[in-house]
C-alpha cells in the first residue's frame, strides 16, 4: 500500500531535496549580490517559471493519487532545474571579480605534460573521422544533462539522488574554479580558430563583458558555459558513466558516448587538457561524497521500502 502524505520523505520532501534548496538559496545570495556590484541584472524568462510550475503540478498529482515514485523523481528534476539559476549566473559573477587570467599557467601545465594545444587541434582537424567522433561526443552533453534524470528515475531512486547531489557539487566546484582561476579560453590564448558554434558564438564576448562592470540585462536563456578549469563537461561525463554503470547495453552506450565527450573536451580545442585532468581527479571524491550522503538519507527513509531502488537493511528491494 502506498504511504500517506505523513511520510513526506517518500514524496521528495527529505534532507537531500531540502538541503539542496538551502544550498541553492545561499549560493544565489552570493551570486546576486556580486552581479549587483558588477551592474549585471539577471533576467529569468517566464518560460523557466512555467516549466517549474508544470513540474510542481506533476509533483502535486503524485501526492494526491499516492504515487510517491513520481513525486520524488519530479522533485529531483525540480532541484536540478532550480540549481541552473545560480549555476549559470554564478559564472558571470565569478568572472566579474576580475581576478588575473589563469591561461598562462594552465597552458604551462599542459606543456609540462608534453601537450601543445595548437598542434593537437591541427592534427584532429586533419582527421575528419576523429574530429566528427569527438564532436558527436562533445555535443551529447546537453542532451545527456536534459534527459538523464528521466532515465535514471526509471532504474533507481538512490542513483537518481546521488546524481542530483553530485551534479550540484561538481557545478559548485566549477563555479569556484571560474572564480579563482578565470580563463580567457585556450583558443584565444594560443590564437587558433575553432568552430565557435561548438562552444557558443558569444562565449568570448560574454567572458570579457562580465568583467567590464557595465550595465547589462543578462537573460538566463542567453547565458553560455564559461567555465574552463575544472571542465564541467568532463565532470558530467564521469558522473553519467558512473551513474549508468551495470545497465548492460544502455550502460555500455553511455560509457562509450562519455569517453568521446571527455576526449572531445580535451582535444577539440575548447579546453586546456589540464581542465579535463582536474575534473577526472576531483570526480571520484565528489561521487564518493554524494553516494555516502544519498545512501544515508535513503536508508533513513527505509519505511518506504515498497519503492523500487530503496535500500532496506543493506539490501535492495
Amino acid at each position: 500500500m502506498a504511504p500517506s502524505w505523513r511520510n513526506r520523505a517518500a514524496y521528495g520532501i527529505h534532507a537531500l531535496a531540502l538541503g539542496s534548496l538551502l544550498w541553492q538559496g545561499l549560493l544565489w545570495l552570493l551570486v546576486s549580490s556580486q552581479l549587483h556590484r558588477a551592474s549585471i541584472t539577471p533576467v529569468i524568462e517566464a518560460s523557466k517559471w512555467h516549466y517549474v510550475t508544470l513540474l510542481a503540478g506533476i509533483w502535486l498529482v503524485g501526492v494526491l493519487i499516492r504515487l510517491p515514485r513520481l513525486s520524488d523523481s519530479v522533485m529531483a528534476i525540480v532541484v536540478m532545474v532550480l540549481f541552473s539559476i545560480p549555476g549559470l549566473f554564478g559564472q558571470y559573477a565569478g568572472l566579474s571579480l576580475n581576478r588575473p587570467w589563469a591561461d598562462p599557467w594552465l597552458a604551462h601545465l599542459d606543456e609540462s605534460l608534453g601537450i601543445h594545444m595548437p598542434t593537437v587541434v591541427q592534427w584532429v582537424n586533419a582527421h575528419p573521422t576523429v574530429y566528427n567522433l569527438l564532436l558527436v561526443g562533445y555535443a551529447s552533453f546537453l542532451w545527456q544533462v536534459s534527459f538523464a534524470p528521466l532515465i535514471i528515475a526509471v532504474f533507481s531512486r538512490e542513483r537518481l539522488w546521488t546524481y542530483v547531489v553530485a551534479y550540484q557539487a561538481a557545478w559548485s566546484l566549477a563555479l569556484l574554479g571560474i572564480t579563482l582561476f578565470p580563463a580567457e579560453c585556450v583558443f584565444i590564448h594560443y590564437g587558433y580558430q575553432i568552430d565557435m558554434h561548438m562552444v557558443g558564438t558569444e562565449v568570448v564576448a560574454d567572458i570579457h563583458r562580465a568583467r567590464m562592470h557595465l550595465p547589462w540585462a543578462l537573460s538566463i536563456g542567453s547565458t553560455n558555459g564559461l567555465v574552463s578549469f575544472p571542465s564541467f563537461h568532463a565532470a558530467t561525463a564521469v558522473l553519467m558513466a558512473w551513474t549508468m554503470r551495470g545497465r548492460n547495453l544502455l550502460g555500455a552506450i553511455v560509457l562509450v558516448m562519455n569517453v568521446f565527450l571527455i576526449l572531445g573536451t580535451a582535444f577539440l580545442g575548447s579546453h586546456y587538457v589540464i581542465d579535463v585532468i582536474a575534473s577526472l581527479v576531483m570526480m571520484p571524491a565528489v561521487l564518493w561524497m554524494a553516494h555516502r550522503v544519498t545512501r544515508a538519507v535513503v536508508s533513513h527513509d527505509a519505511t518506504t521500502a515498497w519503492v523500487p531502488g530503496l535500500l532496506v537493511r543493506g539490501a535492495r528491494v
